[in-house]
C-alpha cells in the first residue's frame, strides 16, 4: 500500500515503477472542513495529501523544470 504522505513509501513505489514519464496524481482527501473553522489536523491532512504529496513524487525531477535561459514575462 502506498502512503503519499510518507517519503519512504513514495521511494519504494518509485523504485518499483522504474522509469516513469507520466504521473497521474490521483490521491485526494477532503475533511469538508473550511479553512476558517477546520482543525489544524484537518488542514494538515488535506495539504499533505492533496498538495505536498505531488511535490514529493516530482522531487527528483524538479531541477529539470528550471528554465535554461531567461524567459521574458
Amino acid at each position: 500500500m502506498l502512503d503519499v504522505t510518507d517519503d519512504a513509501s513514495i521511494a519504494r513505489a518509485a523504485a518499483t515503477a522504474g522509469d516513469t514519464t507520466l504521473l497521474v496524481a490521483n490521491a485526494g482527501v477532503s475533511t469538508f472542513a473550511r479553512l476558517t473553522d477546520g482543525t489544524e489536523e484537518d488542514i494538515r491532512l488535506e495539504t499533505e495529501t492533496n498538495f505536498l504529496a505531488t511535490l514529493r513524487w516530482c522531487a527528483p525531477s524538479r531541477r529539470s523544470w528550471a528554465p535554461t535561459a531567461a524567459v521574458p514575462c
